[in-house]
């Protein structure tokens, strides 16, 4: 087992951040304004504020591997309750290699509203490891705009998990511009009461030989709705393409609704793809199996459902941060987070 931690700021001392493992130094987002730690400059990367002063700017050094993930943590406070948007700019050098961790809190009841554009440039022979967590109380609303660029031989892993928020949209728009780029794009969305939350997701193969994989589940409970719509486009000349598109969703209540929209555009002949969607309910014989065996009954219901969403959690690379998230995840799903949907101090 791995070291327990969490981050607290020194300016924020009722706000913990359960995601960092203890190599990590995070980067504070407050309000959209990036505070700058007191730290040696790092020779392998730069964090900056974006040029207009909101957001952030981050440059990985070609031919960089950096040895720990890096985590910004975004938090919205009671001084800042106006809509805010903000822009973020992240680019990996060639033959670079990193991960980063993106950490989505509230620190206030107030209902926040938040536009974020983040845009991705991975350049030739790059490796980024992406992990975007999204927990912010259920009186917000939140719109994120990913732009994914690779060039190529580049290689993105894309992972996405929603716990809370009242409205989240989450628009990921990947392009595999370059030969050979590879690009794995997964999330988990977990929702209840009255939640909604939209994954709008597409990936453009531009060039041949490139390959992409997408694995996106949702469980629905309650009155929550979710919807999913995936565009994989393959252009004329983007010839020995692979493309898979994959999205399951649990509903847990009958009032609970899922709507999704798979869709495949293919203008070359030479390709492997397929899509697919489905969205059911949890397996009434394995539940009677499961209590034949002595198990209680919402037990064997939180089994089902971990072991659902359990293919997802294994796309993360970073074996602590997958333990680290995992247990967020069966504690959401146990309903011990329950208290946080009007909690100040909401975290993950």
């Amino acid at each position: 087992m791995h070291k327990k931690f969490h981050y607290t700021p020194v300016d924020m001392p009722g706000f913990h951040c359960h995601v960092p493992l203890t190599t990590l130094q995070p980067s504070l987002v407050v309000n959209g304004v990036y505070h700058e730690p007191q730290s040696a400059p790092h020779k392998e990367f730069t964090i900056a504020p974006h040029e207009n002063g909101m957001g952030i700017a981050l440059a990985v050094a070609a031919g960089a591997a950096l040895e720990q993930p890096l985590q910004i943590i975004n938090v919205r406070t009671g001084a800042h309750t106006d809509k805010l948007v903000f822009t973020n700019t992240f680019l990996i050098a060639p033959q670079a290699q990193a991960q980063l961790i993106i950490c989505d809190h509230t620190l206030s009841p107030d209902t926040f509203m938040t536009e974020c554009t983040t845009t991705i440039v991975v350049q030739p022979g790059a490796q980024l490891e992406l992990l975007w967590m999204q927990s912010e109380h259920n009186r917000s609303q939140h719109r994120s705009e990913i732009r994914i660029r690779q060039a190529a031989g580049s290689r993105v892993t894309c992972n996405v998990m929603t716990l809370y928020g009242a409205f989240i949209e989450n628009v990921i728009d990947i392009k595999l511009q370059g030969e050979h780029a590879d690009c794995r794009a997964n999330g988990l969305f977990l929702i209840d009461g009255t939640q909604r939350v939209v994954t709008d997701i597409s990936i453009a193969h531009e060039a041949s030989c490139c390959r992409s994989n997408q694995l996106f589940k949702g469980i629905v409970n309650n009155e929550a709705v979710g919807r999913f719509h995936g565009r994989v486009l393959v252009a004329k000349d983007a010839q020995k393409t692979e493309a898979y598109q994959a999205n399951n969703n649990l509903l847990l209540t009958k009032q609970a609704k899922m709507y999704t929209q798979p869709q495949l555009e293919i203008y070359a002949d030479d390709v492997k793809c397929s899509h697919g969607a489905t969205i059911g309910q949890l397996d009434e014989q394995a539940l009677f199996y499961l209590r034949s065996r002595g198990i209680a009954l919402q037990e064997a219901r939180l089994l089902q459902q971990i072991g659902f969403v359990q293919d997802v959690l294994d796309k993360i690379g970073v074996v602590p941060l997958r333990e680290r998230i995992a247990g967020l995840v069966e504690k959401r799903l146990q309903g011990k987070f329950s208290r946080c949907i009007d909690c100040e101090l909401h975290c993950c």
